[in-house]
Formats: structure tokens, C-alpha cells, sequence
């Protein structure tokens, strides 16, 4: 009897395991740089998160290395931010984007976003 419990226990996952949430860690502003700059609050906010102790980026859509390739480690972020439409806000964990979407039009809306 006591064999079943445990096998029970195993397939039901450990009766109250919760799921892996991915956990931002890196914020990034895309932009076109042709249409705009970011404002001073959006510089604001991510000073902010910073000191909360995420990564921040700020780059043009267009960013490129001196081979003229796209950064492995921004290409997703570009690729989620285009498609949502620019400017725009890419929340990522390890990498991997987690969200994309306008970028909010205050500093406390950006943390928000993020939190």
C-alpha cells in the first residue's frame, strides 16, 4: 500500500507544486530614432527599474554590430517591438520576451508594465 501512495504522490506532481513563472529581468525601449527620441520620463522609469535590479536597454530598431548584424541577444526583442508598432516597451526574462506593448506615456505606467 505504501508503493501506491508514493507513486499517487509522483504523478500528481508533489500535490502542490506551483508552476515556474518566468521572472522579468531586462527591460527594453525600442524606438525609431528617425520619428522620435525617448522622453526624459521614459529615461526616468528606467533608472528606476534599475535600481530595482533589472537589466534596461534603449535602442533604435535598427541597432546593428559592426559586422552589421542584429545583436543574437536584442533580435527577438526588435522583432516582438515591430510588430507590436514602435515606440514600444519588451519585458524579457533569460532572453526571452514576456511582453510587448506601447510604450506608456508615463513613468509610472512603464514600472507598472514591468511589476
Amino acid at each position: 500500500a505504501a508503493c501506491v501512495v508514493v507513486i499517487l504522490i509522483l504523478l500528481s506532481g508533489g500535490g502542490g507544486t506551483p508552476l515556474v513563472v518566468d521572472k522579468p529581468d531586462t527591460v527594453a525601449v525600442i524606438y525609431e530614432s528617425s520619428d522620435d527620441i525617448p522622453k526624459p520620463y521614459v529615461t526616468g522609469a528606467l533608472g528606476q527599474l534599475q535600481a530595482d535590479g533589472f537589466q534596461t536597454r534603449i535602442f533604435d530598431k535598427d541597432v546593428v554590430t559592426g559586422t552589421g548584424q542584429i545583436p543574437n541577444n536584442m533580435k527577438e526583442a526588435i522583432e516582438e517591438a515591430i510588430k507590436n508598432g514602435l515606440p514600444a516597451i519588451v519585458v524579457l526574462s533569460k532572453g526571452k520576451v514576456i511582453k510587448a506593448q506601447d510604450l506608456p506615456q508615463n513613468e509610472s505606467e512603464i514600472i507598472e508594465v514591468v511589476k
